[in-house]
């Protein structure tokens, strides 16, 4: 990937945090920039190569080179930075910009990817002022403190000094309540918003035209929703339109369109809102005399504010499409590409998959994509450069991949300093990814950018000129599960100063009930003080427990098959027992296969194979590999959960669909057939969806008993 293009070589000055910034900006989004117009007729042929579809998609200055203009004092920025102590200094005078039109007439609604487009470059949208189109619709409510995301951008200075002190203190309020039905809610945020919070939450009887959204948004909203929201959705609505962090873990198949639909139509409202608020302060600024013109705080660093993280191509372009059918464009750019490369019609997956995992791994699976949308007030373009774009969609990988450039090792994640919503999307499945990408995502957003990149410091908020944009950002997660690593992702990175919600199912029933056929199933807990102790903890349980009653069990030189399958949840853990099984003495008896995400095709079949005629007493296989394959394994007559799956389906396909086969073919007596799980206090969450609610407090608090079973 072609790397960022810098700006204006020279001295240096340190910010606070060890970045540099340039002694003087060349250019500003204030000075017209001149378009040059750009051939994109091989963008269209390069997609089916994955590493082209990574490279050339969202090259940040590739296709939209930032111009460089007449040169902008350095003192502009230390005036504006001073604007606060000396109010009646005269300010800099603002030149004038015509509209003019960034997109010449096309007789198709789509433009066609082979075909020659004037690329609107550095077209100023939201922070780069825009040149082509007036604000549309822009009502004085928006303005006046009616519309909740102004109110919450342009929240007096000193207030938000205070909030972000008892952020950072800990002074924080944290109250239990019922979301809705089926669902529990904790809420936390600073003290001094405790009562505005309070009048927000919680209202389910609310409807889209309660919430000042743009007409031509809420009209079209409307017409998805024919019957109203659900309570689930109004609710979480109503929660998201006040601009609050939310990490909901009930998403489940029949809610995901509905939640969906009304994200998209937040995310749409606030960029459009946020743009048409810059273009009629810029019109403000044109129409006053030299040292009248008053002081806009209305953008950031740069111009993206909305990001999206999701598992697939497929999950992608779905979100995408979403926002396409709110926004109705009257034109677009490069959709065919898009459709192209981000869908795909036939997905070749067996109907005996259950549905969860026909809807996650459906059309196009792939987890290796970046892409940024543009809007302006008619045209939407696909596969904008990112320092262009609105809106990013990415997989945690392909946007990770996106920080360093081809041949070169210095990172550019300067695209991320003004995000200003963030959506996680299917964010347990992003789990069995690779979360670490999530969390490095979550800790280089919001930060000062090393470069320019063509800023008018004049119109960037003061809490982006003081650090101070990640207790501003919104933060919306949703997953079908709550994980510690959720957890992690609340407590440290939703810091939002309106507040924050966890929303959880009020009730779980357990996943031992959904066996068909009576089972013995065994919980065994072990001891442990720090969840860092864990993972040693729980190999010591299974190498003195579990693993002397198979050497006992498994007789030398008698073949089986013994059927004993070991569900292994982390792959860490996977890859240790593993190693424990071939090279210990204590388990050199024990013949095994291991089957995980990394296992080829072949050597899937030659251990399951050898499974089944009894040729490995014991099977491990890794949840990964569950996930990502849904095996339906034979020959299973005893199960060893080494560690609980997240996701409590795995327990009674695993648990309990495997052994029910076995039975139902003869190959094992119901009472021949157990499952052990090893299980610890910091398993809760896990523990709580495979046993139930009920059952759950007193397994982790009995003193004097660490075996349970239930049949």
């Amino acid at each position: 990937m072609a790397p960022f293009r810098k700006h204006l070589k020279g001295p240096n000055r340190q910010f606070q945090n060890g970045h540099t910034r340039k002694k003087a900006f060349r250019s500003n989004r204030l000075t017209e920039p001149e378009t040059p117009v750009v051939d994109v007729q091989a963008e269209s042929n390069t997609e089916e190569d994955q590493n082209d579809s990574i490279n050339d998609s969202e090259e940040s200055t590739e296709d939209d080179p930032i111009p460089v203009n007449s040169v902008l004092p350095y003192n502009v920025l230390l005036q504006s930075l001073n604007t606060r102590s000396n109010s009646d200094r005269p300010r800099r005078k603002r030149r004038k910009i015509e509209p003019v039109q960034a997109f010449p007439p096309e007789t198709s609604s789509h433009t066609q990817d082979n075909a020659s487009v004037e690329e609107d470059q550095d077209e100023p949208i939201d922070d780069q002022v825009i040149q082509e189109e007036q604000p549309e619709d822009v009502s004085d409510a928006d303005e006046d403190g009616a519309d909740t995301i102004q109110q919450h951008l342009d929240i007096d200075e000193q207030a938000l000094d205070q909030l972000i002190k008892e952020t950072k203190s800990g002074e924080i309020s944290m109250t239990k309540a019922n979301f809705c039905d089926g669902y529990k809610a904790v809420v936390s945020g600073p003290i001094m918003s405790s009562s505005r919070r309070s009048k927000r939450q919680f209202n389910s009887n609310h409807g889209l035209a309660d919430y000042n959204i743009k007409d031509r948004i809420r009209r079209q909203a409307e017409k998805l929703f024919p019957n109203g929201m659900t309570d689930l959705t109004a609710s979480l609505s109503h929660t998201i339109f006040n601009q609050q962090d939310v990490l909901f873990s009930g998403r489940a198949l029949l809610n995901a369109a509905d939640i969906k639909r009304a994200v998209c139509v937040h995310v749409l409202d606030y960029t459009l809102k946020n743009r048409d608020h810059i273009l009629k302060n810029t019109s403000r600024i044109a129409k006053v005399e030299e040292g009248d013109a008053p002081e806009y705080r209305d953008q950031g660093f740069t111009r993206p504010k909305i990001l999206f993280l999701l598992p697939t191509r497929q999950a992608c372009y779905d979100m995408v499409s979403e926002i396409v059918t709110l926004f109705e464009p009257e034109q677009t750019e490069n959709r065919k590409r898009f459709d192209g490369s981000f869908s795909r019609n036939e997905d070749g997956i067996s109907e005996d998959k259950p549905d969860d995992f026909r809807d996650l791994f459906r059309g196009n699976d792939d987890d290796l994509f970046r892409i940024g949308i543009k809007l302006t007030r008619k045209t939407l373009k696909y596969f904008s450069p990112f320092y262009t774009s609105d809106m990013i969609f990415a997989s945690p990988l392909g946007l990770r991949m996106a920080f360093t450039k081809k041949g070169s090792t210095k990172e550019d994640y300067d695209f991320l300093s003004s995000i200003e919503v963030v959506v996680v999307d299917q964010a347990d499945a992003l789990l069995q990814q690779n979360w670490e990408h999530v969390e490095y995502i979550f800790n280089h957003l919001n930060l000062r950018p090393k470069e320019d990149h063509g800023c008018d410091f004049s119109r960037v908020r003061h809490w982006y000129l003081d650090g101070h944009a990640k207790y501003l950002r919104q933060t919306i997660v949703l997953s079908s599960l709550l994980t510690p690593e959720l957890n992690q992702l609340w407590s440290q990175h939703m810091l939002n100063i309106e507040g924050k919600l966890k929303i959880t199912q009020e009730f779980f029933d357990g996943a031992i009930v959904n066996f068909d056929i009576a089972i013995k199933q065994t919980f065994a807990r072990f001891d442990t003080l720090t969840p860092t102790q864990e993972p040693d903890a729980r190999f010591k349980a299974f190498t003195t427990t579990m693993i002397p009653s198979l050497t006992k069990m498994i007789k030398p030189g008698v073949q089986g098959p013994y059927g004993i399958l070991i569900y292994i949840h982390s792959y860490m853990d996977f890859v240790r027992v593993r190693n424990f099984m071939a090279n210990s003495s204590t388990a050199q008896e024990i013949s095994f296969g291991a089957i995980s995400e990394y296992t080829s095709s072949t050597e899937v079949a030659r251990a399951r194979s050898h499974f089944v005629n009894g040729r490995h007493a014991v099977l491990l296989y890794s949840g990964r590999a569950h996930h990502y394959r849904r095996y339906k394994l034979k020959g299973v007559k005893r199960v060893i959960m080494y560690s609980l799956p997240d996701n409590p389906l795995f327990y009674t396909e695993v648990a309990g669909g495997y052994l029910a086969r076995s039975i139902s073919e003869g190959h094992v007596a119901p009472e021949d057939t157990n499952v052990r799980s090893l299980f610890c206090k910091w398993d809760i969450l896990k523990l709580e969806r495979v046993v139930g609610t009920k059952r759950v407090a007193s397994m982790l608090r009995e003193k004097g008993n660490d075996v349970f079973d239930f049949i």
